[in-house]
């Protein structure tokens, strides 16, 4: 990070980007970084649980007064 701090005003915005990528890191991962590759083959499947007959969406927060959800 010191290294793109010490950068001049006219640098590439693609330098500027991978300096913010950097900063960030806890973020993203390598894999998010390759351009080729599709996280998920699967329609309609869950980035994160590519399995077949897996749910899309798992989660499920419940209901409670605080969400103002209906029974």
């Amino acid at each position: 990070m010191a290294a793109c701090m010490a950068m001049g005003e006219l640098e590439m915005e693609s330098e500027i980007s991978r300096c913010v990528l950097e900063s960030n890191n806890r973020y993203i991962s390598y894999g998010a970084l390759q351009g080729d590759t599709v996280p998920c083959s699967r329609r309609g499947a869950s980035y994160y649980n590519c399995q077949p007959g897996a749910e899309a969406n798992p989660y499920d927060r419940g209901c409670s007064a605080i969400n103002r959800c209906r029974h």
